[in-house]
């Protein structure tokens, strides 16, 4: 994807969408930003110490999706550019199993570690809200996708998933796609043939 936005600045107006930022927390924050690459199917381990804090993907896609006991997989959700990794990554489900996060393409992720935060946070108390803008802002997508499970079978909410989020065409594997609707790859298949 093309960028007209310089990584640090995207980092910025994505913190300015949830909380003011005078002159001297902007700066504080861009002295602190870091940017790590990841390449398509690795994942960032939770218990990479790097996991702890709060990363923004400048570009790329990722999921994070839980593993049961049989290895199968279950797609929680999909984080694509401009938009915060789950502050959950890496924390067990009430099943205890981890919440893995894996990236889907190559991707850029800006970020303030642990350590960058609880620095920021003495410098500047107010900051330490951001966590908690980040959450807000999760949970509203999470609502808006529970309520979609809800309100649609499986196959209708193949079609509002798509037509939600354009962005998501011909990016997501159809077996990443399928279990996160919590359909059979082969239904999946049977049921876009359908569409066309």
């Amino acid at each position: 994807m093309n960028h007209t936005t310089h990584p640090h600045k995207a980092f910025q107006k994505a913190v300015e969408s949830l909380m003011e930022c005078p002159p001297a927390v902007r700066t504080a924050i861009q002295t602190h930003l870091r940017v790590r690459t990841f390449s398509r199917k690795e994942s960032l381990a939770s218990a990479d110490p790097y996991h702890q804090g709060l990363h923004f993907i400048y570009e790329g896609l990722a999921r994070c999706h839980y593993s049961d006991t049989k290895g199968r997989e279950t797609t929680a959700c999909f984080v694509w550019e401009g938009q915060f990794l789950p502050l959950i990554a890496g924390m067990p489900d009430p099943n205890g199993e981890d919440l893995t996060l894996e990236f889907l393409e190559d991707t850029t992720l800006l970020s303030l570690t642990a350590a960058d935060l609880t620095d920021l946070y003495q410098q500047y108390p107010t900051l330490a809200l951001l966590p908690y803008h980040v959450a807000r802002q999760q949970l509203a997508r999470c609502e808006a996708w529970l309520r979609a499970f809800r309100m649609y079978s499986r196959g209708d909410l193949l079609h509002w998933f798509l037509r939600e989020y354009p962005v998501m065409q011909g990016r997501i594997a159809s077996k990443h796609l399928a279990s996160f609707v919590g359909l059979a790859p082969e239904s999946l298949s049977r049921l876009r043939a359908r569409k066309k």
